[in-house]
């Protein structure tokens, strides 16, 4: 791979889908980062917390995410578990190793 001639490089999204980060991002004003900084940012967090899970629960995998509920398999034991916020509180349906699925959810 050729040396790169500057320190940065680029990345690209859809357009349409840029501009709706970026309308979530003015409004939210949690930050007083640029957007292109608070964005990589926010990618390479993503990326370590990744790879930690990956780590850490190698057997389990999401299978699904809609409205604040997660369907696991932990494909160890062959098992399919959800987590969901009850009351504002993680709640699993499994007793046996609730913990390691709310912290993966």
């Amino acid at each position: 791979m050729p040396a790169l001639t500057s320190k940065y490089d680029n990345i690209s999204i859809e357009a349409k889908r840029a501009d709706s980060l970026k309308r979530t991002f003015a409004v939210s004003k949690f930050t007083s980062r640029t957007f292109a900084t608070w964005a990589i940012e926010s990618l390479e967090s993503s990326l370590a917390r990744s790879l930690y899970l990956k780590k850490a629960f190698p057997h389990f995998q999401i299978l699904e995410n809609y409205n604040n509920r997660f369907i696991i398999e932990n494909t160890k034991l062959n098992k399919i578990v959800k987590v969901e916020w009850k009351e504002n509180k993680a709640v699993c349906n499994e007793k046996d190793g609730a913990d390691d699925y709310i912290i993966f959810a």
